[in-house]
């Protein structure tokens, strides 16, 4: 079991990191492939095709691993974030409390370091042995032009 700690699920978010990304990268590509191909302007039902194609695409074990990774959690990496990447969003929640607003907790918001607040097992394996996937290679949109 892992404990994150508040206000930090912005930077913990493997599908964020990993999946979203990929698909912000595939998906134009394959728009642009169909836009190349269809020779046509593309209209709405042309749409989810090639969102199915990318979405396909980001469906492997290799981004999902990497996406764990990248938050931190798996391996788990204590030091993958320094506290004060947490500090913004904080301070961004103290200004939205006005002075006439009843709150239960006593100190809602008062950060405590990543590392008192973050806790898992101490073995930082995936499974049973360690995980020797890599990064996936990014893929680059092509930077030809769309034809009219």
């Amino acid at each position: 079991i892992i404990s994150l700690p508040t206000r930090s699920g912005h930077k913990m978010q493997p599908v964020d990191k990993a999946f979203l990304s990929a698909l912000r990268i595939y998906y134009p590509e394959e728009i642009r492939q169909l836009a190349l191909q269809k020779k046509s302007p593309l209209i709405n039902e042309d749409i989810m095709a090639p969102f199915g194609r990318a979405y396909v695409k980001c469906q492997t074990g290799e981004i999902a691993m990497y996406g764990f990774e990248a938050c931190g959690l798996c391996p788990m990496n204590r030091n993958k974030f320094d506290d004060s990447e947490f500090l913004a969003e904080t301070r961004r929640d103290e200004t939205m409390v006005d002075d006439n607003d009843q709150i239960d907790d006593p100190d809602p918001l008062s950060p405590l370091p990543l590392e008192d607040n973050l806790w898992g097992p101490e073995d930082t394996s995936c499974a049973a042995g360690q995980s020797n996937l890599s990064k996936p290679s990014p893929v680059r949109p092509s930077t030809t032009d769309i034809p009219e």
